[in-house]
């Protein structure tokens, strides 16, 4: 009965914003956003991550993620041509972008990390990097440091740059080597007085990082675990992927989605000028 009754408030909704489109108040990209991601509770219709009329963002079951400051979308060259000017129009407030993969050799940047770049600094969007990570030696991971640094240069950053820790010969590695690998870069970036961090998911940072780089304040963490309420992860985390499969104005397709535990970040914000050592707040999100 409960189900069939949120079925009715569902199609209410989605008759009410095709009736708005019909009198030209929103566009179609805006519509199919909306009409793929309201859904229901028992007591009313929401948005799927996003905010409520408190201001509060909410996860997918409706319910508000404690602690969340801003909503954020990650992307490379598979996410195609982006109108920034939309994404800026939209309620996401950061970006965080791939500059490439592996070792420092121009065919391995990201082929839309300039137009994305470009995009977010015209578009006043705050923007964080990350790298793709396929290194099996230290050595690599001094090219991949080299590859982000030639990179970022003449830009200003507002979030970390993240070390990406997922590639499956990665995950064969004894963990003594692989922690070396994860030493070697985010000590190097933060040398050159950067904010860095590292991406993995629950699976990775449960069972493949090793708790002296986990439980390693200096460091951002970046947990992906995909589900409607909240990771699992037990440790101190700064920023949360919830999704894969997010939709926002100005993006074809799917996106990923991720939120930000910190303190709210503008362009204004510099993650290179910063004092170090610097540790990120202790924050954690809700579990589900």
């Amino acid at each position: 009965m409960r189900r069939k009754i949120n079925n009715i408030i569902k199609k209410t909704a989605m008759l009410f914003m095709t009736a708005i489109v019909v009198a030209g108040g929103i566009s179609d990209s805006t519509f199919s956003v909306m009409a793929d991601e309201v859904a229901t509770t028992a007591d009313n219709t929401y948005v799927k991550w996003s905010k409520n009329a408190d201001g509060k963002f909410l996860n997918g079951n409706g319910q508000v993620i404690e602690g969340a400051t801003m909503k954020g979308i990650d992307v490379s060259k598979w996410n195609g041509n982006i109108d920034w000017a939309k994404v800026a129009a939209s309620d996401v407030d950061y970006a965080i972008i791939r500059c490439g993969f592996g070792d420092d050799i121009t065919k391995q940047d990201d082929t839309y990390w300039k137009k994305n770049v470009k995009g977010c600094e015209d578009n006043n969007i705050p923007f964080g990097v990350y790298i793709y990570s396929y290194a099996m030696t230290v050595e690599q991971a001094k090219s991949e440091v080299a590859h982000v640094l030639r990179l970022v240069e003449g830009h200003t950053l507002n979030f970390p740059i993240y070390l990406d820790v997922e590639e499956n010969t990665q995950a064969k590695l004894p963990k003594a080597t692989l922690t070396n690998i994860i030493n070697t870069f985010v000590n190097a970036i933060h040398n050159q007085k950067y904010e860095v961090g590292i991406y993995a998911n629950l699976n990775w940072w449960t069972n493949y990082i090793d708790s002296s780089i986990a439980n390693n304040q200096t460091w951002f963490k970046w947990v992906a675990q995909y589900n409607d309420a909240g990771t699992a992860y037990k440790g101190v985390y700064q920023m949360w992927q919830c999704t894969s499969d997010g939709t926002v104005d100005g993006i074809k397709g799917r996106v990923d989605l991720n939120f930000w535990y910190g303190p709210v970040r503008d362009r204004s914000y510099n993650a290179r000028s910063v004092i170090l050592p610097v540790k990120p707040p202790k924050l954690t999100s809700p579990k589900p």
